[in-house]
């Protein structure tokens, strides 16, 4: 009788820790439910693996991928290695820390432009066609003034909207050059990179609302006067 009595305490201690041990990974179970509930969305930026410095150009190897919480993601991040093939760092970029679109040139020609810009200066584009750009005749380092032509008024007006500015590149095709013997071949190109001060790029920004614009290349040795900026108002109201 007593081996008996021992046995049911031992049977009742048994199922007992046993109930005791389902309940217990029941509620661990809800709980790392709960927490992969809670776990916030992420996403994958791009990250260097060591310190890089300003200029330098970029290897996807030496970057890889993190996720972070997608409302820690920066905007503009950049979120593959191929991204960087071929692009220049605009700035420093520090190991472990998202790397974002605006820290980057596209590309070393990019960079070059950027770089050789006196400070104060800003490099503008300004779409041109063949009969408006000297007849695809101009060329990085070439000088040219700017002729705005003015539709708003009537009878239709031009004006010198700038002179003596840099060609800092052209784009979409080729520059103009000059061969043995005085022959010249004219280049293929859609826009033209100007180099002009802030004040500058809002007259060229305005006068496209207004007309067309054309190139007028200079002689190298005409260095002329100051680009007479010309005012809002003689673009709406007429030249006077």
């Amino acid at each position: 009788m007593r081996a008996q009595g021992v046995y049911r305490f031992m049977v009742v201690v048994g199922v007992g820790m046993a109930a005791a041990a389902l309940v217990w990974m029941r509620r661990q179970e809800a709980a790392a439910q709960a927490g992969r509930a809670a776990a916030p969305a992420t996403a994958a930026v791009l990250v260097p693996r060591v310190d890089i410095a300003a200029g330098a150009s970029l290897n996807p190897g030496e970057f890889v991928q993190r996720r972070l919480p997608v409302a820690d993601v920066p905007p503009g991040s950049v979120t593959s290695p191929a991204a960087v093939a071929g692009a220049v760092a605009r700035q420093a970029l520090w190991a472990g820390e998202p790397v974002v679109a605006g820290m980057l040139y596209a590309s070393a020609a990019q960079a070059t432009l950027a770089a050789q810009l006196p400070h104060g200066m800003r490099a503008v584009d300004l779409p041109v066609s063949s009969a408006a750009g000297v007849g695809g005749l101009l060329a990085p380092g070439d000088r040219v003034d700017v002729v705005a032509v003015v539709n708003s008024v009537s009878p239709a007006r031009a004006v010198v909207l700038l002179t003596d500015v840099p060609v800092l590149a052209v784009v979409g095709g080729s520059a103009g050059s000059a061969e043995a013997g005085g022959q010249v071949t004219s280049g293929t190109y859609t826009s033209v990179v100007l180099e002009v001060t802030p004040r500058q790029a809002a007259a060229l920004a305005l006068a496209q609302t207004s007309g067309p614009l054309s190139l007028a290349l200079r002689n190298p040795s005409d260095s002329g006067s100051p680009s007479p900026t010309v005012a809002p108002a003689a673009l709406v109201g007429g030249v006077r």
